[in-house]
C-alpha cells in the first residue's frame, strides 16, 4: 500500500475518531499525537503494520494500514525477541538466552519483522519501529505525531535522533551516520553520497569505533537511546514542546496541503 492510494479517500470528512489507527493510538479527544509506545502495541497485536517509510526534514513518516491476511501471524514471544534485538541486544547473547541457534533466531525475527513492516533486516527496519520498541520498555521519548489518517490508514510521523552529542563525528561520517539511522544499505550510502562502497564501509567502521557499538542495530539503539536522554533535560523539552505546538498549529491550518506533499514521497518504500 502506497501513501498515494489514499490521497483522494482520507479527505475530506474523515473524522480522527473514524479512523481505526487513530482511534486506536489516541485516547485523548481533539489531540493528534501519542506515545510511541502505544505504536508498538499495535505492531505486537498485529492490528497494524509499517506498509511504508519515507524520511524527510529530519522526521521519519510511516504509513500505518492493516495487516495482509498472506502475512504469518505475531507470536507475543517472538515480537518481545524482536524487541531485544531492536533495542541493541547483540544476537549471539539473546539466542543463548533462548538456547537456540543464531539461524533459527534469525529467522524468527525475519518472519515476524516481515509481518510488522516490510522490512526483513532488523538494521533496515524503519527507526521509528525501533522508537516504538524502546518506548515500549520504558524509555522516554519525544512523542510521535499523527499526519493524515483515513478510515483504514493513517500517516504517523517522529523526530529522528539527531547527531551524537557525546562523540563528535566527522561531517561526513555524520552523513553516514544520518543515512544508516534511515536504513539505508552501504551500497546505498555510497550511491547517495557519490562515494566507493568500500568507503561508505570505512566510514561506519569508524563510526561504530567511534561510539563502541558493535554494528548497525546497536547504533541506531543507541541513537535513540542518547535522544532519550536529550528529551529529558528540561530546557530540550521546553524547546521541543514549543516546536511541536507551531508545528501543531501550522498542520491544522493545511491539512488540505499535506496530501500533494505525502504523494511524492509514496515512491520510497521501506
Amino acid at each position: 500500500m502506497s501513501i498515494a492510494s489514499h490521497k483522494v479517500a482520507f479527505w475530506p470528512g474523515i473524522e480522527l475518531a473514524d479512523s481505526q489507527f487513530v482511534s486506536a493510538l489516541l485516547d485523548l479527544q481533539g489531540a493528534d499525537h501519542f506515545e510511541p509506545s502505544e505504536l508498538w502495541v499495535l505492531l505486537r497485536d498485529g492490528r497494524a503494520s509499517v506498509s511504508a517509510a519515507t524520511y524527510r526534514d529530519g522526521r521519519c513518516f510511516a504509513t500505518l494500514s492493516t495487516p495482509s491476511e498472506s502475512r504469518s501471524p505475531r507470536k507475543v514471544h517472538d515480537v518481545d525477541t524482536l524487541a531485544s534485538l531492536l533495542a541493541g541486544q547483540q544476537m549471539k547473547v539473546v539466542a543463548a538466552d533462548l538456547g537456540i541457534s543464531l539461524a533459527s533466531l534469525s529467522e524468527r525475527c525475519i518472519r515476524t519483522l516481515r509481518s510488522m513492516t516490510s522490512s526483513d533486516r532488523v538494521g533496515r527496519s524503519p527507526i521509528i519501529v525501533v522508537m516504538a520498541a524502546l518506548a515500549a520498555r520504558g524509555l522516554p521519548l519525544p512523542p510521535a505525531h499523527i499526519e493524515v489518517w483515513g478510515r483504514d490508514f493513517c500517516v504517523v510521523s517522529t523526530e529522528i535522533p539527531s547527531a551524537p552529542v557525546t562523540t563528535p563525528l566527522s561531517p561526513c561520517e555524520l552523513e553516514v551516520w544520518r543515512l544508516i539511522l534511515e536504513g539505508r544499505a552501504c551500497a546505498e550510502v555510497a550511491l547517495e553520497r557519490r562515494t566507493s562502497p568500500r568507503t561508505a564501509v570505512n566510514q561506519l567502521s569508524s563510526i561504530f569505533k567511534k561510539l563502541g557499538v558493535s554494528g548497525r542495530v546497536a547504533l541506531r539503539a543507541r541513537a535513540v537511546e542518547e535522544q532519550s536522554r536529550e528529551w529529558m533535560l528540561p530546557t530540550s523539552r521546553a524547546i521541543r514542546r514549543h516546536s511541536w505546538t507551531e508545528r501543531h498549529h501550522h498542520t491544522q491550518r493545511g491539512r488540505g496541503s499535506i496530501d500533494t506533499t505525502l504523494v511524492n514521497w509514496s515512491d520510497t518504500q521501506c
